[in-house]
């Protein structure tokens, strides 16, 4: 979308005080389309790193000088990354560039932000323009012919330099006005290359890329993998939203970015380089794992961007963007220098980490970080440092012991994903939880202390999964989340429940509009304080379902009637303390396969439209 900038009307208010902040909103304006024609190039710089960030130590053998130059293309890209991050969050704390003029005359000098962003760029700018021109006269070398003398050596570096595949291909086509497709999706060969943490100090696990011959676009996400122990349970939901995090999830689609990452997880599912690790009792994949490492193909080598802490570290080389934790180890504070770190993970299960380790945490000197986790670490209070991480677009607060969230996380602009899972004591969420405008995930399952969710969190209409929806008592709590803020969620996706619907009412239960949510699959509605007659008009209002809706359980409903009526893709239904419940009626469901009722349940069953099994799971009752 283009800002209009009022520039005449701002000039003509300012004059009698200069031209400087006419001309510093002019600039401000300007970098903001530069960054946005400078995409192409970045492009190319982002294909070269990930095509070759994981070869660096076989290229140090045979060619010194390529490989110092891919490193100086790496820090290029996440350096203008960081920045163009930046920028896009000062616009969004201070609500664009149009602002009124006297903001830049305020005690905070807001236009020096400007200034100094716009003197970043040009240095920035000036290093992506120096590697595209190189890459292109390689390619141009390459294209032509020319050179046909070139030593083997050279050989090697023009076929290094010279990738055209995927995203360098589209960024070489926006430059030079040519047309190709989209993208360019290169086969996974066989291969048993597997990566493995070791070693003693420290760890760096990496496998051949060259002859495992992984497309570009799946490299980081592998290498990625590397974080986690080898026989750890791997989510593939969580893993998508840390790729997604880190950038390497492109997509022109910003809607379809999980479900490109979940293809990608197939693709290394497809090839054993992750295999199942867990399922349910109806054979759904819950877990992955990496495979076995024992194998004579796996090689541990320096070189990666991944480190696995494992006992006192007196320095984090430059090269290290990802760290994680697997247990107590004496963290030196700023001697590390980790202001160049993307990943910071705790990895819960390994071992118990000591009541101090949050405070020690806090005394790293993060500055760059996309993903943190801080899973496990039983904290009774977090630290307010999470507020400053303003590139963070991951952060995992599970299983710690707290009863509030610090109100600077509402600040994290960039945040996409937020969990808060098995936080017992946990009693609300932020009242500006609605200003996280770009949260994608929000987790707070077996959060069983949350009486509320936060007024306005229907806001947050990039919402992609919201684990649990606590409805208020308005009575009680005053201000709170009621059912109908649900209305304009219509991206939520997989499962959702529906708590302490005893505080709802059939108003509120049509207008949180359940038909418009296509994407949900499982719902579960709860009346925790025990339902009444009028849980029966409540439920009436929730219809019509989702229309893709294939699980549906119901606990604590208080009413004597109930009427499943026109689920058309529900596969199993589940009634759970229902002790009011006399007269149930399912019609019109021809995919139900599965009907729990208890077996004590003295009802009344009319089925139409259903098919043969579900009669004889209901036979005792109908």
């Amino acid at each position: 979308m283009v800002v209009e900038i009022p520039f005449n009307a701002l000039a003509g208010g300012t004059l009698k005080m200069g031209t400087l902040v006419v001309q510093e909103i002019r600039a401000a304006y300007a970098v903001a389309e530069q960054f946005k024609e400078l995409g192409p190039k970045l492009n190319i710089i982002k294909a070269l790193h990930f095509e070759h960030a994981y070869d660096k130590e076989e290229m140090q053998e045979e060619s010194p000088t390529l490989q110092a130059w891919l490193t100086w293309v790496s820090d290029v890209a996440y350096y203008a990354e960081d920045l163009s991050d930046e920028f896009e969050i000062h616009q969004l704390q201070r609500g664009g560039i149009a602002r009124k003029v006297g903001e830049f005359f305020s005690s905070n000098n807001k236009y020096v932000f400007y200034f100094k962003v716009r003197k970043k760029f040009e240095k920035i700018k000036a290093d992506v323009d120096q590697i595209v021109n190189q890459t292109l006269d390689f390619l141009d070398n390459i294209e032509g012919g020319r050179n046909k003398r070139r030593d083997a050596h050279k050989k090697k570096e023009m076929r290094i330099i010279g990738v055209g595949k995927g995203l360098m291909k589209q960024g070489i086509a926006a430059i030079r006005g040519s047309k190709t497709k989209e993208s360019e999706r290169l086969p996974l060969l066989n291969s048993e290359h597997l990566c493995s943490p070791g070693g003693q100090n420290y760890t760096t696990a990496l496998v051949s890329y060259n002859n495992l011959n992984l497309p570009t676009y799946l490299k980081p996400c592998f290498a990625y993998c590397a974080l986690f122990p080898t026989d750890y349970k791997i989510e593939k939901k969580l893993l998508v939203q840390m790729w997604i995090a880190q950038g390497y999830i492109r997509s022109l689609d910003k809607d379809s970015q999980e479900d490109l990452g979940n293809r990608y997880f197939e693709e290394l599912v497809s090839q054993s380089l992750l295999v199942v690790f867990e399922k349910d009792a109806n054979d759904n994949i819950l877990s992955y794992k990496m495979h076995d490492p024992n194998t004579n193909s796996v090689r541990t080598v320096k070189g990666s961007e991944v480190l696995i802490l494992k006992s006192d570290m007196v320095k984090v080389e430059k090269e290290f963007r990802h760290v994680s934790l697997f247990n107590s180890v004496n963290l030196k504070g700023k001697s590390l220098n980790l202001e160049h770190i993307r990943t910071f993970l705790t990895i819960p299960g390994y071992c118990k980490y000591k009541d101090d380790l949050i405070q020690r945490i806090v005394s790293l000197n993060f500055k760059r970080l996309r993903v943190l986790s801080l899973h496990g670490c039983k904290t009774t209070r977090l630290p307010k440092f999470i507020g400053r991480l303003c590139h963070l677009r991951y952060l995992d607060l599970s299983y710690n012991d707290v009863e509030k969230i610090p109100k600077s996380v509402t600040r994290l602009k960039c945040l996409q994903t937020l969990r808060v899972v098995g936080c017992e004591n946990l009693k609300r969420l932020r009242r500006d939880t609605r200003e996280m405008t770009s949260l994608r995930h929000l987790e707070n399952d077996e959060c069983p202390s949350m009486s509320k969710m936060p007024f306005g969190i229907g806001e947050l209409t990039e919402l992609r999964s919201l684990s649990v929806f606590v409805v208020g008592d308005v009575k009680k709590e005053g201000w709170v989340g009621r059912l109908s803020e649900l209305k304009e969620l219509n991206n939520l996706r997989g499962e959702l429940s529906i708590v302490n619907l005893e505080n709802a009412n059939a108003d509120e239960s049509r207008e949180a509009n359940l038909s418009a949510k296509k994407y949900l699959e499982f719902l579960r509605l709860e009346w925790r304080g025990g339902g009444d007659v009028e849980s029966e008009s409540v439920l009436e209002g929730l219809h019509p379902p989702p229309p893709n809706l294939k699980g549906l359980c119901i606990k604590g409903y208080g009413g004597q009637r109930l009427e499943i009526r026109n689920f058309h893709q529900l596969a199993s239904l589940e009634l759970q303390s229902c002790p009011r419940l006399s007269e149930l009626k399912i019609y019109e469901c021809p995919s139900l396969s599965s009907v729990k009722v208890p077996p004590f349940y003295r009802i009344k069953v009319e089925l139409r439209g259903v098919r043969e099994e579900v009669r004889r799971q209901l036979r005792a009752y109908a």
